[in-house]
């Protein structure tokens, strides 16, 4: 009985990390996505190198709703998007999201810090 307690126990961690430790992989794509094509765990930059726009990604929260940041440095607020490696990237600053569930994160390195 204390055997199957433990690896209960033991497997919710392993899930729990899993889900903490999820990076974002970074697509660049020329047109914006339809939301129907939008991947968990995915940062689409939208535009042409070196002209990106836009950047979408669904919360990381788990709310379901799409997060779209502007990268134009014309209007305000912007955000700057910075691959690192091929397939991941630095959001800056940090994401605070003022309706729905008020998530605020930073991405780093395809990573979710929370604040």
């Amino acid at each position: 009985m204390r055997f199957l307690f433990l690896f209960n126990w033991l497997d919710r961690i392993k899930k729990l990390y899993a889900w903490h430790c999820q990076r974002y992989a970074l697509r660049s794509v020329s047109d914006l996505p339809e939301e129907k094509h939008i991947r968990k765990y995915t940062i689409y930059c939208v535009g042409e190198e070196p002209y990106q726009w836009c950047a979408v990604f669904y919360c990381p929260c788990g709310c379901k709703e799409l997060i779209y940041l502007n990268l134009l440095s014309t209007a305000k607020p912007c955000w700057t998007l910075t691959p690192k490696g091929k397939k991941h990237c630095t959001v800056f600053p940090s994401v605070h999201r003022i309706k729905g569930c008020k998530s605020h994160f930073f991405v780093v390195e395809g990573r979710i810090r929370w604040v």
